[in-house]
């Protein structure tokens, strides 16, 4: 079984409290995805739904900045970014990225109030089959040693 992420928070970042600062890029106006995994979060046995096929949106980068640092031990750690909306009709969507396979390159995990406290693979476990990919998310920072 894969390792899926826990509820073990380390650590909370916040733009209100100056926890972190943002920049928002619009890099295309008008942008179609092929499939999409938005509410169609079912448990076990159903949790292979295919997806729930194309939308189209704004495809935006986000740029997020911390104001302090992590300070981490060497582990491993799943990233929970969440977004705040201004409407209860908005929707916001992570775009997905070619799974690489390379050790440490774990697929993109996703849940609802459906399988809460559970986590499913949004490709392997609710969209099914190949190819797998991950969230498009990246990280960067500098290593410290001490």
């Amino acid at each position: 079984m894969a390792e899926e992420p826990s509820d073990v928070e380390f650590d909370d970042r916040k733009f209100s409290d100056g926890g972190l600062y943002y920049v928002v890029t619009v890099l295309a106006a008008d942008y179609q995805a092929a499939n999409s995994v938005t509410d169609g979060i079912f448990p076990a046995p159903d949790q292979t739904t295919g997806g729930e096929g194309p939308v189209a949106g704004q495809l935006v980068r986000i740029d997020v900045l911390f104001a302090e640092p992590f300070d981490l031990p060497a582990d491993h750690y799943f990233f929970v970014p969440q977004v705040g909306l201004q409407t209860s009709s908005d929707v916001f969507r992570w775009l997905s990225a070619p799974f690489t396979g390379t050790p440490g390159d774990l697929q993109m995990w996703t849940r609802n109030a459906n399988i809460e406290p559970d986590w499913l693979r949004v490709a392997t476990d609710i969209v099914g089959g190949d190819p797998k990919f991950n969230g498009a998310f990246a990280l960067y920072g500098e290593t410290i040693n001490d």
